[in-house]
């Protein structure tokens, strides 16, 4: 859209200032500034003691999006519902139109179709069981410089959580330990390495623009 024929606008400071000589009887509805490019929504209004003064807000401003991914955390989970602004879906959930079957390709493909949703998303959006380690996390916001996009924050599993999984498992596991090939020791070995895991991405990200929440 190109500025309206003999009309002029300067913007400073994030205000469109109309000059005096345009007339204030003459509705403009639109305006592209030729400076900064933005489309300027422009009406007249009228205060008793100022007269008729002209009010401009930026019609095509764009919405920076939030995007929040989940460290095995489901997006269904309650701590999730004070998120009411946000689309919440779990990795595996997203629709694949071309279903990949050769194994060795499938995480490349599911990296793929989870920026494709990130990209495609007009609001802001959670994805459950987004990454698992911090290398996933780099090629995700490496994939999503292309496009101007950045990771928001992660949610990771608080040692809490952590350690009642640890607890229900070790139940389980004295239970059906006959019957599985898992050796003693074999679960609290896999609760250290989450465990480090945790901790490896929350050293990389404690001097990002990445929020780190645990629940």
């Amino acid at each position: 859209m190109k500025p309206l024929k003999g009309k002029v606008a300067l913007v400073t400071g994030g205000t469109c200032n109309v000059g005096k000589g345009i007339g204030f009887h003459e509705k403009l509805e639109q305006f592209e500034c030729p400076s900064c490019k933005k489309i300027w929504l422009i009406k007249e209004v009228y205060d008793s003691h100022k007269g008729y003064m002209r009010d401009c807000s930026i019609l095509n401003e764009k919405k920076t999006i939030r995007i929040n991914l989940t460290l095995n955390l489901d997006v269904s989970l309650p701590e999730f519902d004070d998120l009411n602004s946000f689309e919440k879906i779990n990795k595996v959930e997203i629709p694949d139109p071309n279903p990949q079957l050769e194994y060795s390709k499938q995480k490349e493909h599911e990296f793929k179709l989870l920026i494709s949703k990130i990209n495609n998303s007009a609001t802001d959006i959670l994805i459950g069981y987004a990454f698992w380690n911090i290398d996933d996390l780099k090629l995700i916001q490496k994939e999503l410089n292309v496009s101007g996009k950045n990771i928001s924050g992660v949610y990771l599993p608080s040692i809490t959580r952590r350690e009642k999984i640890l607890e229900q498992s070790l139940k389980e596991y004295a239970v059906h330990n006959r019957w599985t090939d898992y050796p003693p020791g074999y679960i609290e070995q896999q609760f250290e390495k989450s465990s480090d895991n945790i901790e490896s991405i929350k050293n990389e990200l404690k001097n990002s623009n990445i929020k780190i929440i645990e629940i």
